[in-house]
């Protein structure tokens, strides 16, 4: 059993594994897209993601999918992104609807080069990117139920989080030294993230890693 840490986040809900100094070399989870909730006309979004680097860095590749509400409808995408030099996500060429089981990965290759893959389980298609990026420092990975940032670059905000239910993230797991193991394996400092507001207050929380220490869950408490 790994180093188990509580945190907090305007932003993210998940979690984040530290190696200290041995680089990830794959990030992978499963989840089924689930059903959002779009009540009102105001602009909301979720993001469920996996990536490495971001922990105090600011080099960061990710993919995964995002519903946005747009006057009151629903809409899914599925997009991968390379902090710092891609400051936008960029959307990925793969239809997923509600109730899709969708796995994620992001696989370190040489020469600080990343393949980014979204699979649709339920339909068998698959999106890849590949992404060079030097300002990552590998020893970090994370899970992440995210309200995003929209509006950039004119008015840049934190998301209003749409109600999403509660999202289990399988299947979680990390490759390092060469051994695909859980995220709280020993040797890793594994923090769990709650999303709150500026005032502590909880929007979405994080459950306990499952006894497999490969699943855990994430529920949406308020916007």
């Amino acid at each position: 059993m790994g180093t188990p840490v509580d945190d907090k986040s305007t932003d993210w809900a998940g979690y984040a594994v530290s190696s200290r100094s041995t680089p990830f070399t794959c990030v992978e989870a499963t989840w089924t897209q689930p059903a959002v909730l779009c009540q009102g006309t105001s602009l909301k979004a979720v993001a469920f993601w996996v990536g490495i680097g971001g922990v105090g860095q600011a080099g960061l590749v990710q993919t995964g999918t995002e519903t946005q509400c747009t006057h009151g409808s629903p809409v899914i995408a599925v997009w991968q992104q390379s902090l710092p030099r891609e400051p936008y996500a960029v959307v990925m060429d793969l239809a997923v609807a509600v109730g899709d089981r969708v796995h994620a990965m992001v696989l370190a290759g040489s020469r600080s080069s990343y393949i980014l893959t979204v699979e649709n389980l339920t339909s068998g298609a698959t999106a890849s990117a590949t992404a060079v990026n030097k300002t990552v420092n590998p020893t970090t990975a994370e899970w992440i139920t995210e309200a995003p940032t929209l509006g950039c670059p004119a008015h840049c905000s934190v998301a209003t989080l749409p109600d999403f239910g509660t999202v289990t993230f399988s299947g979680v797991s990390t490759t390092i030294g060469g051994v695909n193991g859980p995220f709280d394996a020993a040797g890793l400092v594994h923090t769990r993230t709650t999303l709150a507001t500026a005032a502590g207050i909880t929007r979405a929380s994080v459950s306990a890693t499952g006894k497999d220490g490969r699943s855990f869950a994430v529920t949406w408490e308020r916007p």
